[in-house]
């Protein structure tokens, strides 16, 4: 909760033992922290319930089913080849030291996009900045319709804690594509 530390928190359970108790005083609470407390009394309320284990769950497997066994290796390997999880590949028994990458399904972005290499030049091209409503509305029923899209965010630095974003990006297919400018200033538009 904002305006509240881990300091102020175990000051008041303390105090007030519980989060019920602490609740029903809040209005006793002076200050901003006070202030904050009672603006925020739905997110406590949410926080409770996230945080409390619902230990009333129904469960597919029995508690005896839950036994630790040996793990099927096979299962575990064609899922982190799936996921591309190498590090988790690498620690399976029988692991080579580098395992084969994942097989190119016949159909990927990158094996047509290699295939119609030489075609490329050809394409006419179709990149549209997107500045109006009407247009990104348009984009949207696109992306709705499309079997598959490119989605990509411009930032202003590729350090991902320094970055900020500036707009994103998206293609349907092959040389239609468009960009939404969203920290942009524009002669047109001065408030931006």
């Amino acid at each position: 909760m904002p305006k509240v530390g881990p300091k102020t928190a175990a000051k008041w359970l303390n105090q007030y033992t519980t989060l019920d108790n602490l609740l029903a005083h809040q209005d006793e609470i002076e200050g901003k922290v006070g202030e904050s407390l009672r603006a925020h009394t739905a997110d406590l309320a949410l926080s409770r319930q996230l945080a409390t284990i619902d230990c009333a769950l129904e469960l597919e497997l029995k508690p005896d089913e839950l036994q630790r066994r040996e793990p099927d290796v096979g299962r575990l390997r064609d899922l982190f080849t799936k996921l591309e999880l190498r590090s988790l590949l690498r620690q399976l028994p029988g692991a080579t030291a580098e395992p084969p990458p994942a097989p190119v399904p016949l159909a990927s972005p990158a094996a047509a996009a290699e295939s119609a290499q030489p075609a490329r030049e050809a394409l006419p091209r179709n990149y549209e900045t997107v500045i109006t409503e009407a247009q990104l509305d348009d984009w949207l029923e696109r992306l709705r319709g499309a079997p598959v899209f490119a989605f990509d965010t411009e930032t202003t630095s590729l350090d991902y804690m320094q970055a900020e974003i500036v707009g994103v990006s998206f293609c349907i297919e092959p040389g239609h594509a468009a960009y939404v400018p969203l920290a942009h200033t524009y002669p047109a538009c001065p408030t931006n």
